[in-house]
């Protein structure tokens, strides 16, 4: 029988707490709600972001990971992930979450995922912001622009290759702060889902590529 309760919320290193309380009141791993292979309480992780890689690139939760700590086994099961880490080791969970994401992301796009994987991958990418993920992973890809001006706020107006006018943000106008207005400028950038650029580096000066400035300039950044 499963008895469905509303779930605690928890961060993985309070569940050694959790199992030395839960075994000092029952006298062991038991537990008043059961499953087939064993007793266990569920609980919501309490973060919301986990990263393969050190924090370069972010697996952030829309719906946290559903946990439940499984006494019969000694295991913690994720919901879902196809992830189950020993009670004893439930610090790992983060880890293993973020390994499985890559594991299971880098068979997607090889196109090798056998069913069960493909179940797994398709709970996942419905509960994490898949996109925010796929833009931290992009690599920076080579642009040229046109420096325009500075605005009210000394922040850089650039005209992208395509025509486009933005106003590069404060994080990444350090980039072309020696290139002065009426520069074109090359360099490797990166763009956030909504287009603006997020990341701006290795720009390097484009001589003898002249375009002048319109009289009247749009100016509605």
């Amino acid at each position: 029988m499963i008895i469905d309760l509303p779930p605690k919320v928890v961060a993985s290193h309070d569940f050694s707490d959790i199992v030395s309380d839960h075994a000092s009141q029952t006298g062991g791993y038991e537990s008043d709600f059961q499953i087939d292979d064993g007793f266990f309480d569920r609980y919501e992780l309490g973060q919301s972001i986990v990263s393969p890689d050190g924090g370069k690139t972010l697996i952030r939760f829309i719906d946290r990971p559903m946990l439940r700590l499984n006494f019969g086994r000694g295991m913690i099961e994720v919901e879902g992930w196809g992830v189950e880490v020993p009670i004893s080791k439930s610090t790992e969970v983060p880890r293993e979450l973020a390994r499985k994401f890559l594991q299971l992301w880098s068979r997607s796009e090889k196109q090798i995922l056998n069913p069960e994987d493909r179940a797994s991958w398709e709970f996942i990418v419905d509960t994490v912001d898949f996109d925010s993920f796929t833009v931290d992973r992009a690599a920076p890809r080579y642009v040229e622009a046109l420096y325009v001006r500075q605005n009210n706020q000394q922040r850089p107006v650039v005209k992208w290759q395509d025509g486009t006018l933005e106003e590069i943000s404060k994080e990444c106008s350090g980039s072309l702060a020696v290139l002065n207005p009426g520069e074109w400028f090359g360099g490797y950038a990166k763009f956030g889902t909504d287009g603006r650029t997020i990341h701006l580096e290795r720009i390097f000066m484009l001589e003898g590529r002249d375009e002048p400035l319109p009289r009247e300039w749009p100016t509605r950044l």
